[in-house]
């Protein structure tokens, strides 16, 4: 990985993954990831070819893997599905993740499933992004939080 790619990426100094371990994580900014405004601790995950490939983000409640990204550009086609790399999902899950969480850019949706429906159900994927595991949109549980604020509303 060459110095642009560490700058564009914001990846850490060490590229190996080891070295990112509990104290760099200990180290990562409290922040507020919506769903109730509960104080949450994050960490970006990043694949094997140094792209960000998610956000373990801990919560009380549990810990989850959080990508955002463009269903126009990254959703795979043919099976509908999504594809995570299969390093972060290692991490993910190692880190005490249950939950992976796709938001998609484009349309504000958000893709939810287990961890372990994407061990059970996915599918190894290969298409020259590295090892990749794809999980068929009939697995994930679609949440749309404009409907929420909508429901807010009717109710208030």
């Amino acid at each position: 990985m060459n110095r642009t790619t560490e700058r564009r990426w914001g990846r850490p100094a060490s590229s190996d993954p080891a070295a990112q371990d509990g104290a760099a994580f200990a180290a990562s900014t409290e922040s507020y990831h919506g769903r109730g405004r509960t104080a949450s601790r994050s960490r970006m995950l990043f694949a094997a070819d140094g792209r960000p490939g998610g956000v373990l983000v801990q919560r009380p409640g549990g810990a989850e893997l959080v990508k955002k990204t463009s269903a126009k550009k990254h959703q795979l086609r043919k099976p509908s599905a999504w594809a995570l790399d299969e390093g972060v999902l290692r991490e993910a899950e190692a880190g005490g993740a249950t939950v992976v969480r796709v938001e998609d850019r484009d349309t504000g949706r958000e893709f939810v499933a287990s961890l372990s429906a994407l061990r059970e159900h996915g599918f190894p994927v290969r298409r020259g992004f590295g090892e990749q595991r794809g999980l068929e949109l009939g697995f994930w549980r679609i949440e749309d939080p404009r409907q929420r604020s909508l429901f807010a509303e009717v109710s208030a």
